[in-house]
């Protein structure tokens, strides 16, 4: 079944887990020995993982839990990509005139990036635009103008297994358990109905839709 599944994917990366004489690091609080944050509200999501671009103790444990040795790891920048020193990029490429400043990038493929204070997820298009607190989610597009969020947008890409995909906007200031059954910004359902229709969704097979529709656009960069 599709439960079994993601169980199973989930319990295979909890398997590779390394962290030595470290406590329980969580989302929840189960006792005095666990490290926990909470990821419930969308500015505490901003909050928790902004912090890779932070110095203090928290932050130092949350490269730990993901294993980061470095501000810039398995990513490929070209000439005139200017990254900040505080500023984390992951499993990117990113090709030209670009101008990173403390932002979190992961997994991203573009021709140029302009973020400030953003985190970008598993985003594919030929230009990027995240001004302070935006955060993008799996997005891919194939337009000239590319994807471009303004001061606190949310833009996340939900995918079906057929391959079609919907983007859900969002704002930092919204609050999603408030507005859950509300139509905010100009989406087509409300997050209610997001999670209804994708309850089922074998997110297996949609991530590996989605591995194929971002080479096909970024190849054509």
């Amino acid at each position: 079944s599709v439960s079994v599944a993601h169980h199973v994917r989930m319990s295979a990366m909890k398997s590779k887990l390394q962290l030595g004489n470290l406590g329980l690091f969580g989302a929840v609080d189960v006792g005095k020995d666990a490290c926990w944050w909470d990821y419930g509200l969308l500015k505490l999501y901003s909050t928790n993982n902004i912090k890779l671009t932070e110095q203090d103790e928290n932050a130092e444990l949350l490269r730990t839990y993901f294993g980061i040795t470095s501000l810039q790891e398995n990513s490929t920048l070209g000439e005139g990509v200017k990254v900040d020193d505080v500023s984390t990029v992951f499993s990117s490429e990113i090709r030209s005139s670009s101008n990173i400043a403390q932002s979190a990038l992961c997994n991203v493929n573009a021709i140029s990036v302009e973020a400030e204070g953003a985190i970008i997820v598993n985003c594919t298009a030929r230009k990027i635009v995240a001004k302070k607190g935006a955060i993008l989610y799996n997005l891919i597009d194939d337009t000239p103008e590319g994807i471009i969020a303004e001061e606190g947008d949310v833009m996340v890409s939900v995918t079906q297994e057929d391959g079609t995909s919907m983007t859900v906007k969002s704002h930092i200031n919204i609050c999603g358990g408030k507005k859950w059954k509300e139509i905010v910004k100009d989406n087509s359902l409300s997050f209610e109905d997001v999670m209804k229709k994708n309850a089922n969704s074998n997110i297996g097979k949609i991530e590996n839709v989605r591995k194929v529709k971002a080479q096909k656009v970024a190849d054509s960069f």
